[in-house]
């Protein structure tokens, strides 16, 4: 039994995604979700340019939110848990030199799309790794940064991940993650327009997802004793993604009805102000070392 055997790894979008893929090398969709599947940004989201070159674009500048939260030094060794088909480690070596970069993904069909999209530049080093991102399988104070690109919903815990990534950074060393984050206020009803989609929202993106309010994050900060750097609010430039989405959707005649269901919910309780879209990052103590928990 392999590992995603073990966990019981769900991901329909994925499986959906990947065999669209392998069939469509060179189209709309190889541009747009071939390196990064994640959400876009976009500085100026009124009137947004949704051509698949203006999406790839927004991906990567939706990574680089999170780059420029933790500033990478040269020579770095970086973590990217929850890789998916290399986009953040691809970007990551193409602009700095002398870097160590590692992919972990629990998919191992993700990590061979990695492996092609993503070959090192002289001096630099990349491996993909797979793993548990609340197991991962490295040492204690081995990284000086932790990224986790719009994947940490997936994990079955977010407690055991702080717990694993604080335990694998070095003294000093940095987690950045994307998230989408619950507003307090809006519970009840975002409860009632995800209840009401929830056949669409499992079947597309599987029943295990598990959102989380900031009050969560400024909690598991302090239990993992890291010093909150960066919380930044970045649900307006996000959200021409749903329109993408949308537009995208009629491509996919068999999925159409499908995407269009899951979609409208999340750009719904996004535009209202129910669901936001976070870049958020924290720090080691610079005098702490890694402890057994």
């Amino acid at each position: 039994m392999d590992i995603t055997e073990k966990l019981n790894v769900d991901l329909p979008y994925f499986d959906w995604l990947l065999q669209e893929l392998s069939s469509e090398e060179g189209s709309a969709l190889q541009e747009v979700a071939g390196r990064n599947v994640h959400w876009g940004y976009w500085e100026k989201p009124v009137g947004a340019d949704l051509s698949p070159d203006a999406i790839s674009k927004a991906t990567d500048a939706l990574t680089w939110q999170l780059i420029n939260a933790v500033e990478p030094a040269p020579a770095s060794k970086i973590l990217d848990v929850g890789c998916g088909f290399g986009g953040t480690v691809g970007l990551l070596n193409a602009n700095f030199e002398g870097v160590s970069l590692t992919g972990l993904n629990i998919d191992p069909r993700q990590l061979e799309v990695a492996k092609k999209n993503v070959k090192a530049r002289s001096g630099n080093q990349i491996d993909f790794v797979q793993g548990n991102a609340c197991e991962l399988p490295f040492p204690s104070d081995s990284f000086d940064t932790v990224f986790a690109v719009e994947c940490i919903f997936h994990f079955p815990s977010r407690d055991a991940f702080f717990r694993e990534a604080v335990r694998v950074l070095k003294p000093g060393g940095k987690i950045v993650l994307s998230d989408f984050v619950l507003r307090l206020a809006w519970l009840p009803v975002t409860a009632v327009i995800f209840l009401l989609r929830r056949k669409a929202l499992v079947t597309m993106y599987g029943a295990h997802i598990k959102l989380a309010c900031r009050s969560r994050y400024k909690f598991l900060a302090k239990k993992h004793g890291l010093d909150w750097i960066v919380a930044r609010d970045i649900t307006k430039n996000t959200l021409p993604t749903y329109d993408a989405i949308e537009r995208f959707a009629g491509t996919w005649k068999e999925q159409e009805a499908l995407i269009r269901s899951a979609n409208r919910p999340l750009a719904l309780t996004s535009r209202m102000g129910a669901l936001g879209y976070e870049i958020l990052a924290f720090k080691k103590s610079a005098a702490s070392g890694s402890r057994a928990i």
